[in-house]
């Protein structure tokens, strides 16, 4: 985007209001204790601070922790326990980089200084961090509900006999490493309380309504009154998708104090504070008949979901269905298991699941390819769904509408060049190097996630000058998504791109909008755009025929301008634009919606 290229950007880090202040979080430096005493004399008493909040004082304003919302039951068949994260820790902590306190001051220098000074006096407890850990024998407990630290079980298939009854099967246990995602751009928040007395947050994150949505919630005010803006946002990856402490804790001390807060993660706090990603293991197993026909597919995944439970926890569950990839597996077995530990929240990260899933069935292949002495290449074709077949339900969780999956892998083999492969690797031998060739077929729920379905939004406006403007409810987060959609806009109405102002990110602009993620942003909000166009068009041509004393069916479009047919007459977009205007002020806008099939 040339905005961007040329420095034009406007993260949150840009974004300076008058009076503004600067806030640092205390975190905790122990990963399991209980809290005895939070001293912020010291603190308060430094030059320049203008407030430090601990958790008492939300709570003594009634602010609750963040909701759950997880349904799914624990192994005793009772519900999933709401391990509810709080804005503030009160009397447990439970990760290293929980936040403990607040710190708000005139300066950035005088809000670290006080963070130094909060002296917090903890009783260290026992700590597990890994999944082994926590679900060893007699291992200490993060949340007493839980005492065998089982967040949550899920199950579906059954695959146990077709496994006992296969000629071959082969087996892989293995573990995803937990990830940091380290965006380019480090969260951030500003809030503030405008002229009308909304809350106002400027922020990095991915999904400006959900978030708004949350932070009403949260502060316990109608949603009309907070305002999300995420207008630039230097990647996300799913980890900016939610709501965080750190953007109630900005809006809570704008509106003690009367004048905007802004905090802005260090990169090393990055590392703590920030949701994490993955730390997924599993134990896996593929059966094959004699034909090296797939016959069935049973997989245990564990979660580490970290300390608290949400619906971001259970990411694994959106895209599971993946683990049936593109292959013909008759039976299909799978379970997921979430445990707690004493580390930070686990989320959505880069594919939420699908990753994972795909690494499982194309690994196991591999595997079976190899103690099989089978070409593991031949070995997928034969196992592939065919054209035919579709749509094709898996049985399991996906059903595929489409899809030409030989097609795929013989055009990438000729464009690899895979028949010219064994010469290539005997060249490499002769110099003492060693060269592999590895494939794998994902399969990805597009506009997703595939259990809720989020619709999309655009409205356009034409100008009276000629000029549209593009409120998009999906928006960037460095993917180049405005340029895509300004693309569309451009040559749907035949306006130069320059001609078009994109706007995205404001609640203020839509009453909804996806935001980024779920790989959705063309697939669902490009055809919002599609559709408002097409509105544009329709009712620019019932314009152009009042203008043009004809019937609309008489009108077409064509390159920015509504011809009459049959004649040389003809006006243009802005024309119609005007006429619009002199009729009603909203003058020529439409809004347009989409919704993708569940």
């Amino acid at each position: 985007d040339n905005r961007l290229i040329t420095g034009q950007g406007l993260y949150v880090g840009d974004v300076a209001p008058e009076r503004m202040t600067h806030s640092v979080v205390v975190r905790a430096q122990v990963a399991s204790a209980r809290v005895m005493s939070i001293d912020t004399g010291a603190a308060l008493a430094s030059p320049g601070v203008l407030a430090v909040y601990t958790g008492k004082d939300l709570a003594a304003d009634g602010l609750p922790d963040f909701p759950c919302g997880v349904e799914l039951k624990r192994p005793n068949g009772q519900k999933a326990h709401q391990a509810r994260r709080p804005v503030l820790v009160r009397d447990r902590i439970r990760a290293v980089g929980e936040p403990v306190a607040f710190v708000v001051a005139e300066t950035l220098e005088a809000a670290e200084a006080a963070a130094e000074l909060v002296v917090v006096e903890t009783q260290d407890m026992p700590t597990v961090a890994t999944v082994t850990a926590a679900r060893a024998c007699a291992a200490p407990a993060v949340w007493d509900e839980a005492p065998d630290n089982v967040a949550f079980v899920w199950k579906k298939g059954n695959a146990g006999d077709a496994i006992t009854g296969a000629a071959h099967v082969f087996r892989l246990s293995s573990h995803v490493s937990r990830v940091a995602a380290l965006s380019l751009e480090p969260r951030g928040a500003l809030g503030r309380v405008d002229e009308a007395g909304r809350l106002v947050l400027h922020a990095s994150n991915q999904s400006p309504h959900i978030l708004k949505s949350a932070l009403a919630n949260l502060l316990k005010v109608p949603a009309d009154q907070v305002r999300v803006v995420a207008k630039d946002v230097g990647g996300s990856f799913g980890m900016k998708s939610g709501a965080y402490p750190e953007d109630v804790l900005v809006l809570y001390a704008a509106r003690k104090l009367g004048r905007p807060v802004r905090w802005i993660s260090e990169r090393r706090e990055s590392f703590l504070a920030d949701d994490h990603g993955r730390n997924i293991s599993f134990d896996a197993e593929l059966g094959l008949d004699r034909d090296g026909r797939f016959r069935a597919l049973k997989v245990d995944f564990m979660v580490n979901v970290g300390c608290y439970l949400s619906r971001r926890s259970l990411f694994l569950l959106n895209n599971i269905g993946g683990i049936a990839g593109v292959y013909q597996i008759p039976h299909i077995e799978a379970g997921i298991t979430g445990v707690f530990t004493n580390t930070m929240t686990n989320a959505p990260y880069r594919g939420a699941g699908r990753p994972e899933a795909t690494y499982v069935i194309e690994r196991l292949i591999d595997i079976a390819a190899r103690d099989l002495g089978l070409d593991p290449f031949e070995l997928r074709l034969r196992n592939l769904v065919p054209p035919s077949a579709m749509p094709y339900d898996t049985g399991f969780l996906f059903k595929y509408d489409c899809g030409e999956f030989e097609g795929n892998m013989m055009g990438v083999a000729k464009l690899a060049d895979r028949a010219g492969f064994v010469a290539r690797k005997e060249e490499s031998a002769r110099r003492g190097m060693l060269r592999g060739l590895g494939m794998a077929n994902p399969i990805e729920v597009a506009a997703g996630p595939f259990t809720k379905p989020r619709k999309d939004l655009t409205k356009l406006r034409i100008h009276a000058d000629g000029t549209a403007t593009l409120y998009a409810g999906s928006m960037s987060t460095g993917q180049g998504i405005e340029t895509t959609l300004t693309d569309l806009v451009a040559r749907g109405l035949g306006l130069t791109r320059d001609a078009i102002r994109y706007e995205a990110g404001d609640t203020d602009d839509l009453p909804d909008g996806r935001g980024n993620g779920g790989s959705g942003a063309v697939a669902v909000g490009g055809t919002a755009t599609h559709r408002a166009v097409e509105k544009i068009i329709a009712t620019g041509r019932a314009l152009a025929a009042e203008m043009l004393d004809a019937e609309p069916d008489d009108i077409g479009f064509a390159d920015g301008r509504f011809p009459l047919e049959g004649t040389n007459h003809s006006v243009g977009l802005a024309d119609v634009a005007r006429h619009a205007e002199g009729k009603d002020p909203v003058g020529l806008a439409e809004t347009a919606e989409f919704m993708p099939p569940a």
